[in-house]
Formats: structure tokens, sequence, C-alpha cells
């Protein structure tokens, strides 16, 4: 590829996985009236369009129940808990609103999203031997705008040489007789190991959160997060490296795909033929949803971690 050219078209892809993709819950005194609802499973990838020369769209292939209606987003930045609708009594998974959801469960005869909890960090491991010079200022920057976005920390686990496989087959304990989970993984392959994976065509990235057993059952506690690493990416804006992989992110917090071109969720796979407006970081209602998964709507049991 000579310099300064863009990349054609090209199959890149998600498989498809009949298992995880599920919210979580406020915390909650009684826990015994839990019941979840239905979820479509999913991978979630990130695709590029590439039109007269330019990046000029995206999307993320993903499933989701029926829409719900929802409430308008705040204009600015993070809203307030309180500012909210009570998370509830709304929590929508269809792509019509400012933001959406992966999964949701019921407590209490409650409809909540599913969430990490929020009073541990995020532990994570990074496998980028086939990454592109700005891979690691990419992932510190998008880390932090999730960060930012929704209260919740990461903790680095350190560089490891692993990839997603045994993963991809439920292997996502350590220590199963003591329910310890994996850290989550972030790896950046080759476009040759991309493609491999067998995802849709014109994809980037794909994401997969894990949801947890018996006690941990309606917490996300482990996933993983693949990009390709054969990609020239734009050097800012919505189809950079970073702003990729904080998409990327809003998925592993738990956030679908929206249809508005003004979030960084906007997908084309929900709104096919729109072109995403410039963006340089989360949108309104990415903040407003990341907001109703994040820091301020309390703890939930606490998940064991271990390389």
């Amino acid at each position: 590829m000579s310099a300064g050219s863009v990349p054609p078209p090209r199959p890149d892809g998600v498989p498809g996985r009949p298992d995880a993709m599920r919210l979580a819950v406020p915390p909650r005194t009684d826990r015994r009236h839990r019941r979840r609802l239905p979820t479509d499973p999913t991978l979630i990838a990130v695709v590029a369009i590439f039109l007269s020369g330019a990046i000029v769209a995206g999307a993320i292939a993903v499933s989701s129940p029926a829409a719900r209606p929802v409430p308008g987003a705040p204009s600015g930045g993070p809203a307030s808990g309180a500012a909210q609708p009570g998370i509830t009594d709304i929590v929508p998974t269809g792509p019509d609103g400012p933001y959406a959801f992966l999964s949701a469960t019921y407590v209490d005869g409650q409809r909540e999203p599913v969430r990490w909890n929020p009073c541990q960090p995020i532990e994570y491991q990074v496998n980028e031997e086939h990454g592109p010079p700005e891979t690691d200022g990419a992932i510190a920057g998008a880390l932090e705008l999730a960060t930012a976005a929704s209260g919740i920390t990461f903790q680095f686990d350190g560089a490891t040489t692993h990839g997603i496989a045994s993963m991809r087959h439920g292997q996502y304990f350590t220590d199963a007789l003591h329910a310890v989970y994996r850290p989550v993984l972030i790896t950046v392959v080759s476009h040759a190991t991309f493609r491999r994976f067998g995802v849709p065509r014109r994809v980037l990235a794909f994401t997969h959160p894990e949801q947890g057993t018996q006690g941990h059952d309606d917490e996300w506690i482990s996933g993983y997060i693949v990009v390709d690493g054969g990609i020239r990416y734009a050097n800012s804006g919505r189809w950079s490296m970073e702003l990729v992989i904080a998409h990327e992110v809003g998925h592993l917090l738990g956030l679908a795909h929206v249809n508005d071109p003004n979030e960084l969720m906007f997908s084309t796979q929900v709104a096919r033929g729109v072109i995403p407006s410039p963006i340089d970081g989360f949108g309104p209602g990415d903040f407003a949803g990341l907001e109703l998964l994040g820091a301020h709507q309390g703890c939930l049991p606490h998940v064991r971690v271990g390389p």
C-alpha cells in the first residue's frame, strides 16, 4: 500500500455465537426474584465503509430485542443520575433512541440493564504483537474516554501472548473451582488472522462481553476486544484507531448500536445508507447510556479476577 493511500473495502468479520451478551443490575439487598430477559446472542463489530477514497461510515454487527420507547438524551456531556429516567422504568435495547443496552434482566419485577460492578476496576490484558505504532496510545485513549463517561476504571494486568481461542469456547475461568475469571483481553491481530474469524465484510474490530454465573449472573465479568491491526486508520475522528476501540469499549461496558449519526455507538447496520457525523469522542446519547451503566448506579457483587 502506497503512502497516503486508503485501503479498499475488504472482508473482515465476526462469527456469530449463540451465547452471552447480557447486561447487569443496580445493587439489591434482595435478589431472589431475578429473572433474566431473553437476549439475542451476538458479537459486536465496527464496520468501516470507504466511499470516494475516504472512510465515511461505519457500523457494528449486533442483534437486539425489539425497540422500546426511550427518553430524550441531554444536550451535553454526562447527565447526573438524578436527571436520568429510572433505569428500572426504561431500559431500551432497540436502536431508535440516543442510547441502547445490549441486554437487560428483571430484578424484583423491574427491568434493568446488565452492567459491570463499578466499584472495582475492570482488569484487562493486552496482546498487541501485530498492532501499528499508534496502538498503545489508542488503547489508553479509548479507556480514558470510557472512564470519563462512566466513572468505571480499568486496571492493566500486563501484556500477554494469549489470544481469544479458549475464551471463544466459553473458558472464562482461570480457576473454576474458586470462581476466578479471566481479565478482559484486548488483542490486535494481523489482517490475515482477523479474516479467519469469519466476521462480516469491512469490519475493523469486534467485542464480546461475558456474563457471570451463580451470584454474578447479572453482571459482565470478562470478555474480549479484537482489532484488525492491518488497517490504515485515520489520524483522528470516528475512524481513528482510538475511537474505533472506544466504540468497542462502549460495547464491552454494555451499550448497543443506535441509529443516531451523532453518537459514537451509531451503526449503519441499524441505519443503512446514513452517513455518520464527524465526531471526536462519545456523543450525548453515549454519555447518557454510560451514565446508567456506570459508577453512580451502585456496587454489585465483587468479581474475582486472575491471569
